[in-house]
């Protein structure tokens, strides 16, 4: 098994945990020292905690409710991506922990530094993105060769561009949004 992709097997559990029973049910099947556990804000899903170990550090878990356990060997999968991107400089947080109850899979990650560009307002701080965007980039072409599974990028892509994706960029939020400095066309 590899390190930061330690699979464990949640024996009880379910999507309706309380903060308290998913930080103990986490702490005894993974083995993590995890001394607190607090919903992340800034997300729609609900599904981001930050958790802190007895010695004071930050990581961040994060739930899939409804997901059987063969989402676990993706996260997995993800983690050897994700190690491969630190390789190359890119900041990626490594896995410390995936596993699964029945009805939920969760993950453990690092923590990075690091804030968020919105801070909750409409639009994000045109001045911050310009300033970020050499390092995106550079980050993006990181990337390159690192897929998994087969190639199917250029259908998905065509698709989620002229249909929207499976609850992700929808069309109709897209539209909703349209400012002239947004707008296409």
């Amino acid at each position: 098994m590899v390190a930061y992709c330690r699979l464990v097997q949640v024996a009880d559990g379910g999507t309706g945990l309380s903060p308290d029973e998913l930080r103990r049910l986490v702490r005894q099947q993974a083995g993590l020292d995890i001394a607190t556990l607090a919903p992340a804000s800034g997300g729609g899903s609900r599904t981001a905690f930050w958790v802190t170990d007895r010695a004071g550090t930050v990581s961040v878990l994060k739930i899939m409710p409804g997901a059987g356990p063969d989402a676990v060997s993706h996260l997995c999968a993800l983690g050897r991506v994700v190690a491969r991107l630190r390789d190359r400089g890119c900041p990626a947080p490594r896995f410390h922990a995936v596993g699964h109850a029945p009805g939920l899979v969760f993950w453990v990650q690092q923590r990075l530094p690091g804030s968020v560009l919105d801070h909750g307002r409409e639009r994000p701080d045109g001045t911050a993105l310009a300033r970020l965007l050499p390092e995106l980039l550079r980050f993006n072409d990181a990337q390159a060769g690192l897929g998994t599974g087969p190639r199917r990028s250029p259908g998905l892509l065509t698709r989620t561009l002229t249909t929207g994706g499976d609850g992700y960029c929808l069309h109709s939020t897209l539209r909703a949004r349209r400012t002239p400095a947004t707008s296409c066309g």
